[in-house]
C-alpha cells in the first residue's frame, strides 16, 4: 500500500509458488495454531502469515519474530523481523492496514480508520521516525551483534486497502499522499444512507467479509442476493458500525470491495 517493496520481496514472493502450490495440495502443512490465528487482532494474524511465508523461504536463515529489545529500566521496543537473505541482513517492520478517504486525498491525514480512532500520518510517523530506527538504538546494536546480525537493512512492509469516497474510486488521477504505492490496493466507501448506489456496480452477489477475509481477495458463493443487500446492509451497519463486503462475479471471484459506514461516522482529527 505505501512505499515500495523491500529489496528481494519480490524474488520471495515469486520463489513462494511451489510453497502455495504444496499448501493448496497438503493443507496439513499449515500448522494448527496458525488456524487459531485467526480469531487474534487482524494486525497479529498477518505477521504471523509473513513469518510463515519467510520462514518457509529458501535461502532465508537466522529469522527472528518480535524480538524484543531491553533497555536499562524499560523494553525500547520490538523488532517485527529480523532475517538474512542473499547474504543481507534484513529488518522488516510490518502493518496491514484500511483507510478510508476524506476530503484532501493527497494528505495522509485525511486517511482514517473504519473505527475512526486512526489516521495514515500517525501510522508512518510511528513507523519511519521510531519503529525502523530501533536497531540504531546501542542496546538493540548489541542484541543484534549478540546474534551475529550487525547493520540490518531496515524497510517498512506495510499492505492494506485505500478506501476512495465512491464518487471518485475510479478516478485513478487522484493525487494521494507521497509515498502511497499508485498499484495499491484500492475500494470505494460510502454512507449507509446512500447504498442504494451499489445496485448500479457489477455484482452477481455480495459478500460480507470478516477481518480474517479482510486480507485477500473473496474467492466463493456469495451470501447476500442484490435484491437483499440493502437490507442486510442496514441490519449489519446497525449492529456492527462499519461493514466491509466484496461484490462477487458470477464465477466466484471478487470484482471490488468497500465499506459502508453508519450515517453518524465522523472520523476523528
Amino acid at each position: 500500500m505505501w512505499g515500495e517493496a523491500p529489496p528481494h520481496a519480490h524474488a520471495l514472493a515469486t520463489s513462494s509458488a511451489s510453497l502455495w502450490t504444496a499448501l493448496k495440495t497438503h493443507p496439513e502443512g499449515i500448522p494448527d495454531d496458525m488456524r487459531e490465528q485467526r480469531r487474534a487482532p487482524i494486525g497479529r494474524y498477518f505477521e504471523r502469515l509473513v513469518a510463515f511465508w519467510l520462514a518457509k523461504q529458501p535461502g532465508v536463515s537466522n529469522f527472528h519474530e518480535n524480538l524484543r529489545v531491553q533497555g536499562a529500566s524499560e523494553t525500547l521496543g520490538e523488532i517485527d523481523m529480523l532475517f538474512t537473505y542473499a547474504l543481507h541482513v534484513y529488518h522488516w517492520e510490518l502493518a496491514v492496514k484500511f483507510y478510508l478517504g476524506v476530503g484532501d486525498l493527497s494528505s495522509a491525514s485525511s486517511w482514517h480508520g473504519p473505527r475512526a480512532r486512526d489516521r495514515l500520518d500517525t501510522k508512518l510517523d510511528k513507523l519511519l521516525g521510531k519503529q525502523l530506527q530501533l536497531p540504531s538504538h546501542p542496546e538493540a546494536a548489541a542484541c543484534l551483534a549478540a546474534l551475529g546480525m550487525t547493520s540490518p537493512e531496515s524497510y517498512a512492509f506495510v499492505k492494506g486497502y485505500l478506501f476512495h469516497p465512491i464518487d471518485c474510486w475510479q478516478d485513478r488521477s487522484v493525487e494521494l499522499p507521497a509515498g502511497v504505492n499508485p498499484d495499491h490496493k484500492r475500494g470505494w466507501w460510502l454512507p449507509v444512507q446512500r447504498c442504494g448506489e451499489l445496485h448500479s456496480l457489477p455484482a452477481a452477489g455480495w459478500q460480507i467479509l470478516q477481518k480474517p477475509d479482510w486480507l485477500a481477495p473473496w474467492r466463493g458463493e456469495p451470501e447476500i442476493l442484490p435484491s437483499e443487500l440493502t437490507t442486510s446492509l442496514a441490519r449489519c451497519v446497525g449492529e456492527y458500525g462499519p461493514t466491509m463486503l466484496a461484490a462477487v462475479g458470477d464465477d466466484g471471484s471478487e470484482l471490488h470491495r468497500g465499506f459502508v459506514v453508519p450515517e453518524t461516522w465522523t472520523p476523528i482529527r
